[in-house]
């Protein structure tokens, strides 16, 4: 018997520029790693793997504003390639998608900002995000960088937006080196406010990889993310124009010249054992 899909949709990775507990702001700018989200009308023979617990969150979101669901009886999958835990915003490109299946699926006609809210409120309930990422669900959705304010709907919180030209003249690198380990504390984070100041400036001059480095240094600093750090530094060392941390890591963003030949950079990190992929900014 054929699995019929009732809706696909598609949500995007982010490169976390500023960690909402810095400062209230956060900032996140799309990257072109996708995760596709399908709601089918019969069980697949796989079942998607939900730890976090945000497609049951979704659920449960959607449900609560009593919007429509044709039937009481679907199923997901999910097929991402973005990496799950490392501050590339995975689980705000599910969240995003698994809602925008909904709405396309139940024909609610809901706008990308009211999108936004859910996905936001579904990461709060799961307990993934107090805050409700809204800067990496508007990056889910749109291209370009978003920079948002905690506390406001989507619509009003987001108080700037760039776009991604000035990334054309950089090539962007991922190291990847696994999930977050257990006992990550992102609180710790709030401690070092003060210290973002830098970047924040950076982000009000629309400089967001400037800002990026500056916040990286901060957050793995708080996070005791000597390595990270390190790793960060010595691509610098090496003719990286930026590097650092993206949101509160691991994974750590890299930015080469166009005419800067990765080779050497790309050897190191993988001889320390750590995937690395290249992607670009949408």
């Amino acid at each position: 018997m054929t699995v019929g899909v009732l809706s696909r949709q598609t949500g995007y990775a982010s490169l976390g520029i500023l960690p909402i507990e810095s400062t209230g702001y956060e900032a996140a700018m799309s990257l072109d790693l996708r995760a596709i989200v399908r709601i089918h009308d019969r069980r697949p023979r796989e079942r998607p793997e939900d730890p976090d617990g945000i497609l049951e969150a979704v659920e449960e979101v959607w449900k609560s504003q009593e919007y429509n669901i044709p039937s009481d009886k679907f199923w997901w999958t999910v097929d991402s390639e973005i990496p799950e835990a490392e501050g590339l915003g995975s689980s705000s490109a599910i969240a995003a998608a698994a809602f925008s299946c909904l709405n396309d699926w139940g024909e609610e006609g809901l706008d990308t900002a009211r999108l936004v809210d859910l996905s936001v409120a579904a990461h709060a309930l799961s307990e993934l995000d107090p805050w409700g990422g809204p800067a990496a669900a508007w990056a889910a959705l749109e291209s370009g960088w978003h920079v948002c304010v905690g506390g406001h709907s989507a619509a009003e919180g987001r108080v700037l937006i760039g776009e991604k030209e000035s990334a054309d003249e950089f090539r962007f690198f991922i190291v990847s080196r696994g999930p977050r380990k257990i006992g990550y504390d992102r609180q710790s984070v709030v401690t070092e406010g003060d210290k973002y100041a830098a970047a924040f400036a950076e982000i009000e001059q629309s400089s967001p990889f400037k800002a990026l480095m500056l916040s990286g240094r901060v957050t793995s600093t708080a996070l005791n993310d000597h390595t990270g750090r390190q790793i960060a530094n010595d691509a610098i060392i090496k003719g990286a124009r930026f590097a650092g941390l993206s949101g509160h890591g691991p994974a750590i963003c890299v930015l080469l010249s166009e005419n800067h030949d990765p080779g050497m950079l790309i050897g190191a990190w993988e001889g320390r054992g750590y995937e690395v992929f290249e992607c670009v900014p949408r």
